[in-house]
């Protein structure tokens, strides 16, 4: 659920542009034409999570007085790997982004996989962060709580032109049969994500929209699955349909079950 489970999902990427130069031969970005493509996908980027007003909703804020360098390194290559995919997205190409020289990143990082596991890292924190905000608002029903998550989502992703999809499905798809480590973090990214899920499920039992007997832990497994794979059409169709057709039903399926007693 971001994918959630993109806009996914709200990452905080700031800033007037990456002012890059692309001189790593790997990088796909050399092409003129692909670099104007790609440079319109990372401002689609940063449209996604760029509103302050969004930013204050969610609760989430990165706002620092001091650049951290290897923050700004992880932040500003998680924005281009949002926008064009890991393997896609070289080392040069983002140390031009930072603006620093490449010994500075094996300073920070060991390796490029190193350097993915931070991503990830930050991605999942991030998208943890809208979740906590939508998902534990006291103010609201358990229900009213999840439908404001999906309508941020809903949303973000129109704005980006239903491009960008979850960071966090985006590099499962890409990398899990790639790296084992990095396969190790999304794992762990997505069962705080069910985690998160299951939370909002156990307070709707206690509040009385759902019933006692509802498996929480299978129901939000479920919930998950079924929205990654909404943002996934999404992304073929380019458009937000499947995202509401798999609203509509999910709706339908945790209200038939309020007067259930065992799911």
């Amino acid at each position: 659920m971001y994918w959630l489970w993109t806009v996914c999902f709200n990452l905080s990427f700031r800033g007037n542009g990456l002012d890059r130069k692309e001189t790593d031969p790997f990088d796909p970005g050399n092409d003129p034409g692909h670099g104007r493509q790609s440079a319109a996908r990372e401002g689609k980027a940063r449209s996604l999570y760029e509103s302050d007003a969004e930013l204050r909703a969610t609760g989430f804020t990165m706002a620092t007085t001091k650049v951290n360098t290897r923050a700004e390194i992880v932040r500003k290559g998680a924005q281009l790997i949002h926008a064009q995919g890991y393997k896609a997205t070289g080392i040069q190409q983002i140390l031009d982004a930072v603006g620093i020289p490449k010994g500075s990143f094996y300073f920070y990082f060991k390796s490029k996989d190193d350097f993915g596991c931070a991503v990830i890292d930050y991605f999942s924190l991030s998208i943890g962060e809208i979740f906590t905000g939508h998902l534990r608002d006291a103010g609201m029903t358990p229900f009213e709580r999840l439908n404001k998550l999906l309508d941020y989502y809903e949303s973000a992703f129109k704005k980006s032109g239903a491009t960008l999809g979850c960071p966090i499905g985006n590099l499962s798809l890409e990398l899990a049969d790639a790296n084992e480590e990095l396969r190790k973090r999304l794992q762990a990214a997505v069962e705080g994500f069910i985690t998160q899920i299951e939370f909002f499920l156990k307070e709707a039992k206690k509040s009385g929209q759902l019933p006692s007997g509802l498996n929480t832990a299978d129901t939000a497994s479920l919930i998950f699955h079924g929205l990654e794979g909404a943002i996934l059409h999404m992304k073929v169709v380019k458009s937000v349909k499947p995202i509401r057709t798999f609203r509509r039903y999910l709706n339908a399926y945790l209200a038939g079950n309020k007067n259930m007693e065992v799911l």
